[in-house]
């Protein structure tokens, strides 16, 4: 009995011109979106390739130790390949990068195409599925059971002998299967697409990743789904429901994510970069100070002594950005936090950490970057040394020429990869919450739907 009603669910959805227009326009908009962000790609790693060599010939045309120190080292992160199904925070991981003897890391402005682009979300498949999927799952399931009180249809089904909890779980597998089809034939679609795609290899990680992304988007369509099947098992016409599903989705995707970040903000504030950097200014000034005071007796050679002083300053300068960065961190996790009242933006966690444009791959991009300045100081170091022995006291060690075993010795800036477990644990806890969204939403339905009055 159970089977024959949930075909005739399924039936029925397939028949619905709604149903239509679902698997047609994420269909069409998915595909438009690969074909748009897969000529992005191709710019970026043009951009990245022509960065690399003139990155390479600034470097090299610094003759002397001094000018090497500095104009520096300019490096960047290589464009990631899932970030065509999902950019997150891949704009912020592909800045340029300027590490010099002297000064801070110096960080670039994110790459557009021109500042317009910058205006508006990128349109990729995380966007279309949290955006458009999930309207189009409310709006397929508004009236699945208040508007077939509507037009009699629930009043006839109740005359049969059909327990009333068979009927809202067909309602409910007939619903979230059918969302499976549109989604399941526009990331088929995508998935030969980048398969063909020239330059782009799909390897297994990627095939992996991809279907995880598949599944946590049919969970998020169906708590979307889930939460229109309770409205329509609360309310008692179809125009009712359509307004408060339409409420609810502007509330659920639309207002708290993008509200969360300012209340966690107001909440834990981090000091500006004028305030930073006056009190860096002090902080320097307080450490020359102080060394001017007590080791400058001790080091009678000048070029040691300023070397050291720099070092102190930038242990101090560090401790400065580190207090920063944490302050940072604490304000991301309260946002997150926040945010995770919605299944929007749980979903947009987890799937961009399995596309690798997440949080967790921005964090971990952040202490490479930290710690390749280490590096780059360490090979700072080894350059100053060896233009002193080559200058041996007949004159400055900044005047000498940069030899290629001095361009050698600077190290290769090549952040490592984000392991499939380490997305996979940074996704499960978003996951976890969708799932239980899911459940909770069901079990409240199914209660609704138990009490509801047909006549």
């Amino acid at each position: 009995m159970f089977i024959a009603l949930l075909k005739k669910e399924i039936l029925g959805n397939l028949y619905n011109q709604r149903y239509v227009i679902t698997l047609v326009l994420l269909t069409l908009l998915i595909g438009i979106s690969a074909w748009t962000l897969e000529r992005a790609q191709e710019t970026y790693l043009e951009q990245y390739a022509e960065a690399l060599e003139g990155n390479k010939a600034e470097a090299e045309a610094a003759g002397k130790v001094w000018q090497f120190m500095s104009v520096g080292a300019t490096t960047e992160k290589e464009p990631g390949d899932l970030s065509i199904l999902g950019r997150g925070l891949e704009g912020e991981m592909t800045r340029a990068l300027s590490y010099s003897g002297w000064n801070e890391v110096e960080v670039g402005t994110v790459k557009t195409f021109t500042p317009l682009f910058r205006m508006y979300a990128v349109p990729d498949f995380i966007y279309i599925i949290n955006i458009i999927g999930s309207l189009l799952a409310l709006l397929f399931v508004y009236d699945a059971v208040c508007g077939e009180k509507e037009n009699g249809t629930l009043r006839l089904k109740l005359t049969y002998p059909l327990p009333r909890d068979y009927i809202l779980l067909a309602k409910w597998a007939a619903g979230v299967l059918s969302l499976c089809l549109p989604l399941g034939l526009a990331c088929l679609g995508l998935g030969v697409y980048l398969f063909f795609l020239p330059g782009f290899e799909v390897t297994l990680d990627h095939a992996i990743r991809f279907a995880l992304v598949f599944l946590v988007s049919v969970l998020y369509l169906s708590a979307f789904f889930t939460l229109g099947l309770l409205v329509s098992c609360l309310t008692h016409r179809a125009t009712t429901a359509l307004m408060i599903c339409l409420f609810l989705w502007i509330l659920l995707v639309l207002t708290i994510p993008n509200l969360m970040p300012m209340v966690a903000r107001a909440l834990k504030p981090i000091p500006s970069e004028g305030k930073i950097a006056i009190e860096k200014q002090h902080k320097a000034r307080e450490v020359e100070e102080w060394a001017g005071n007590t080791i400058r007796a001790e080091i009678h050679d000048m070029d040691e002594y300023h070397e050291t002083v720099a070092r102190l300053v930038a242990k101090a300068l560090e401790g400065i950005n580190q207090f920063r960065r944490n302050r940072v961190q604490e304000q991301m996790s309260l946002a997150m936090n926040l945010s995770r009242v919605s299944p929007a933006a749980c979903y947009q966690f987890a799937a961009s950490d399995l596309l690798k444009t997440g949080i967790g791959s921005f964090s971990r991009f952040q202490r490479y970057v930290a710690w390749y300045r280490q590096l780059f100081n360490q090979a700072k170091d080894h350059i100053i040394r060896r233009a002193r022995d080559r200058a041996a006291g007949a004159g400055w060690w900044g005047g000498q020429d940069m030899a290629s075993e001095d361009f050698a010795l600077i190290p290769a800036f090549k952040p490592l990869g984000v392991s499939f477990a380490d997305s996979l644990s940074g996704a499960l806890f978003d996951i976890g919450i969708i799932i239980t969204y899911n459940i909770i939403l069901f079990l409240a339905a199914y209660t609704a739907f138990l009490r509801y009055d047909a006549k």
